[in-house]
């Protein structure tokens, strides 16, 4: 699996909640899903390391992943995930 994972990005994003602006991190994932047996596979994956990710989120933020699937040139959207990390 880990031979699949090729480009890890991450930018700042902003995201519009009930006319509060909050911060957050998107993740861009470049993965190799020829080594993988589905494309079903691969967004299970993507669900797994969105929270993952989340889970180091702190509370008014969040994370949002997107996993470029560079033989099929899939591109899987994972939601946001909002934090809930205490800040100290």
């Amino acid at each position: 699996m880990q031979e699949s994972i090729i480009d890890i990005q991450s930018k700042s994003t902003y995201l519009i909640d009930e006319n509060i602006t909050k911060k957050g991190t998107l993740a861009i994932f470049s993965i190799k899903d020829s080594k993988f047996y589905t494309l079903g596979e691969v967004y299970l994956l993507g669900l797994i390391i969105s929270k993952f990710l989340a889970s180091f989120a702190s509370i008014n933020s969040f994370c949002e992943l997107k996993i470029r699937c560079l033989d099929s040139k899939e591109i899987l959207h994972y939601p946001a995930s909002f934090g809930k990390k205490a800040l100290i």
